[in-house]
């Protein structure tokens, strides 16, 4: 059976900008993710680790547009009993995060991540005592239960890596590669015989500048297929996929006709695997001759049901007043985070509602053909219907 258990850990970091970089005029945009670098099992407790990876663009005291990457380390204890305790898992997101100016050259990168570990456990239910002996025998009545049970399997990290663009008549040096940030997307996870084969795709966005130019977007889809290897596949076993974005990069390198800017990337994909063990549990019992006190004790478990997936898209159609930037040249980069997720539960299906907080960058040129760089962020609320079978 499993444990359920919720916590809150913080995690925070100083950063002081090395010498080539300029001061601190506007942050326009952060980003923070949490990756699981491991667990270690303990007597008492089982200690989840990773870290926090920021992403932060800003425009320094000149008008650049400039990236800052940082990262911060946490460590999260939930309790266990030793004798009793078979597996763990944990999910960890971030659910706030903050930066703030400490210096024209000094910042601090502070999140509020959220983990829900899973700890599994294996419970001996037993008679004690001497009634098995002779004419003492005891009538059981007894019923076979499904309990839940979870279990996390990860693949060794996989690194990608695709031509994203030419640019004609550009050479290598002459391009600026200013940040690079990503997602993967999980279009289809199916058990097998050996596994969980898995299909999605690694959807990556660099901001680029030339010598001649300003600062332009180009995105890039790696499609993906792999197979996460596992053991003791029952055929009643559901799935479902996720994966963690460890390290995303871009390149660029000289081409015959100019140059090339490629997409890098590192992922590490996971699936939780969700079943029903059947055990036998005694439901009541007495004795033929006995001088004992009745007694009994019960325990809560949960069984699975199901498990769904569904893919949604969401569009916004935002006037440029309420950007508060009458002459976009370019949105550089947009990003989106559900917030205030409800849950109802149907006959058959679950209903999720919420918000979208959009965040990204415009780039606007003014009237005296100057770059500025405007923060946007917007919402939208969403609804989706997941039917679950």
């Amino acid at each position: 059976m499993n444990r359920i258990y919720q916590k809150e850990v913080e995690s925070a970091v100083e950063y002081t900008l090395p010498d080539y970089m300029g001061d601190v005029k506007k942050v326009l945009t952060v980003s923070a993710s949490a990756i699981p670098s491991g667990k270690f099992v303990g007597e008492s407790s089982v200690t989840f680790s990773g870290i926090v990876s920021y992403d932060i663009l800003y425009s320094d005291s000149e008008g650049k547009l400039t990236r800052i990457n940082t990262s911060s380390d946490y460590d999260v204890d939930v309790p266990i009993k030793e004798d009793t305790y078979n597996d763990s898992s944990a999910n960890v997101r971030v659910a706030n995060m903050a930066v703030r100016l400490t210096g024209p050259r000094k910042l601090t990168a502070k999140a509020m991540l959220s983990l829900d570990a899973k700890i599994g456990e294996t419970l001996d239910l037993s008679v004690s005592g001497d009634a098995f002996e002779e004419d003492r025998e005891p009538e059981l009545l007894t019923r076979v239960i499904k309990v839940e049970s979870v279990r996390e399997i990860n693949a060794p990290e996989r690194e990608y890596a695709e031509e994203a663009e030419k640019l004609a008549d550009v050479r290598a040096d002459d391009v600026e590669i200013i940040a690079t940030s990503g997602a993967v997307k999980i279009n289809e996870a199916t058990v097998t015989d050996t596994g969980v084969l898995v299909k999605g795709e690694i959807i990556l966005t660099s901001i680029v500048r030339t010598k001649d130019q300003p600062p332009f977007a180009i995105k890039k889809s790696i499609p993906f297929e792999e197979t996460v290897s596992a053991e003791g596949i029952a055929p009643d076993i559901q799935t479902v996929a996720g994966a963690h974005l460890t390290s995303v990069s871009g390149g660029v390198a000289d081409a015959d006709d100019g140059c090339s800017i490629t997409a890098n990337a590192i992922i590490e994909l996971y699936c939780m695997l969700y079943s029903n063990e059947e055990i036998s549990l005694t439901k009541d019992a007495y004795l033929k001759k006995r001088d004992t006190a009745p007694g009994y004790s019960d325990f809560s478990y949960r069984e699975f049901v199901c498990a769904g997936r569904k893919d949604s898209s969401v569009t916004v159609n935002v006037d440029r007043e309420e950007i508060g930037c009458e002459n976009i040249r370019n949105i550089l980069a947009l990003c989106a985070e559900v917030r205030s997720v409800d849950r109802r539960m149907g006959r058959g299906s679950v209903d999720f509602s919420g918000d979208m907080l959009f965040s990204g960058i415009a780039c606007e040129i003014n009237e005296a053909d100057e770059i500025n760089y405007i923060p946007v962020k917007f919402s939208k609320p969403f609804a989706i219907n997941v039917n679950c079978g």
